[in-house]
Formats: C-alpha cells, structure tokens, sequence
C-alpha cells in the first residue's frame, strides 16, 4: 500500500506526508505482531512508494 494512501485511510485527508508517525506505527506493529523474516512472515518498506505484507519463501517450515 502507498504511503499517501495509508496516511489519508488512516489520518484523513491534509496530512502531512512527510510525518515520521507513519513509519513508527509500522514499527510499532512489527514488533507487537513479532513480524520478522524468522516467523515468516514481514512488513516490508518499499521505498519511495510503502509498505507491503510479505510472506518469506524460504522459512523453515
């Protein structure tokens, strides 16, 4: 998903798109969840663009 459309889903429309607060709620939801490429599944950051729920192929299942 786009940064832009996640700020304006989230915040409504008028936000400022250069705001840190997006990145920390990811942040935040990587480390609640345990999202990290040793469970299998990450939130990967695109840059220029967002963000993106990827599952990772070669976990050990």
């Amino acid at each position: 998903m786009s940064r832009s459309y996640l700020l304006e889903r989230v915040w409504g429309t008028g936000v400022d798109v250069h705001s840190r607060t997006l990145d920390t709620h990811i942040a935040r939801l990587r480390r609640k969840l345990d999202l990290c490429e040793t469970v299998g599944v990450t939130i990967r950051t695109l840059y220029g663009f967002g963000n993106q729920l990827e599952a990772v192929i070669d976990h050990p299942m």
